[in-house]
Parts: structure tokens; C-alpha cells; sequence
């Protein structure tokens, strides 16, 4: 359950399904989805768990729920959001190989 919703701001304004599905239900990770895939986000929110994970939690137009706790993902996404908006705006995920091998994932703008 999310213990600090930080983003968007007016978090109170948010009804009590978009909390639950974006704090409550499980939704794909990311991390999980295929380089290239594009999402058109309907809805953000971010928050903070009680054991301290940032999480992003992204409905697209057909109410898909994906989340991530990637620290990259967050913040490419976040750059994305200051400039164009949280709304009617579609990503494309990118995965990278790290120098020592990892593979991670991150986004940018579709």
C-alpha cells in the first residue's frame, strides 16, 4: 500500500479507484515489457511504500497498469513529464546494457 503518494501534487484530488489501482493493484513491471513498447499514459502517480520503494505507476488508455522502481526509468521519466505533461503523452521503453552486464530499463519520449 502506498505510504506517500508524491506525485501529482494535488494527490488528494485523485479518486479512490485511481488509488487503488495504481497503490493497490498489481500491475507489469516495465522491466518486464519488450524494448520498444510504447505506452500512452492516462494517469501517473508516484509514491513511497512503507519498506521505502519508490515505485511509478503508470494506466495507459486501455487501463494497463505498469510500475516501476527503477531509479533510470523514474527519472527519464520525470524529465519527460516536466516538459510535456503527465497526460495524453506516449513513451517507448528502452532497455540498456550496463558496463558490468546488467540489463536495465529506461524510457523516452515516442
Amino acid at each position: 500500500m502506498a505510504n506517500n503518494i508524491t506525485y501529482p501534487a494535488d494527490a488528494k484530488s485523485l479518486s479512490k479507484e485511481l488509488v487503488y489501482r495504481h497503490c493497490v493493484a498489481r500491475g507489469e513491471s516495465v522491466k518486464n515489457l519488450d524494448d520498444g513498447t510504447e505506452i500512452t499514459i492516462k494517469s501517473l502517480v508516484a509514491y513511497d511504500t512503507d519498506d521505502g520503494n519508490k515505485i511509478i505507476s503508470i494506466l495507459d488508455n486501455d487501463n494497463r497498469h505498469y510500475v516501476s522502481n527503477s531509479s533510470i526509468f523514474r527519472s527519464e521519466l520525470e524529465k519527460i513529464v516536466e516538459i510535456f505533461g503527465d497526460t495524453g503523452i506516449t513513451i517507448r521503453i528502452r532497455k540498456n546494457v550496463s558496463k558490468q552486464g546488467r540489463t536495465f530499463v529506461t524510457c523516452e519520449l515516442a
